[in-house]
């Protein structure tokens, strides 16, 4: 199984590792290879993240303030945010839908 970000979801994990980056190169590289190794987590176990409301699920980024959010049941995985957990947990709802 495979996954696919939204162009939101995209949106925000670009904006992450440009934020890193701009702190330190290296903590941007750190952050890419956690969301890699959580984006394989959920290909191999898409059921493993923590269930909320409408079916979505999320892991969160070890070592780093950030949760991705993902449809488990869509073909491919649909990862609809990456968002630092400070943001309102609820407001990624507000975009579009991965079938829209």
């Amino acid at each position: 199984m495979k996954y696919e970000f939204t162009a939101q979801a995209r949106v925000d994990f670009l904006s992450a590792i440009e934020w890193y980056h701009e702190q330190s190169p290296a903590a941007a590289q750190k952050f890419k290879l956690r969301v890699d190794l959580v984006l394989g987590r959920i290909v191999a176990f898409p059921e493993s993240g923590a269930l909320q409301p409408d079916g979505v699920r999320c892991v969160l980024v070890s070592g780093f303030p950030y949760l991705i959010y993902y449809f488990p049941d869509a073909t491919p995985i649909a990862i609809v945010a990456v968002f630092h957990t400070s943001r309102a947990p609820d407001s990624w709802r507000e975009r579009e839908s991965p079938s829209e």
